[in-house]
């Protein structure tokens, strides 16, 4: 999965949380058609330039995990 700001056109990417990704909504919509597979979170803007890009989608992967009925233990 990658973040945009407009579905419809790929080069309207920017980092996860920054667009219009639903991120829990949208793991609750694969989870209803039994989905089995990955997901995975991508960026490509700038690839030197991780860990702004990652510490922002933590809340994205959260909700994720949240949504499948990962619990926190922590």
């Amino acid at each position: 999965m990658k973040d945009l700001t407009d579905f419809h056109a790929k080069e309207s990417q920017v980092a996860v949380g920054e667009g219009i990704l639903t991120g829990a909504r949208d793991v609750c919509e694969l989870i209803a058609i039994n989905y089995k597979g990955f997901v995975d979170l991508e960026y490509e803007i700038m690839p030197t330039i991780l860990c702004p890009a990652s510490s922002a989608a933590l809340p994205i992967c959260a909700a994720c995990w949240q949504a499948w009925g990962y619990v926190n233990h922590g």
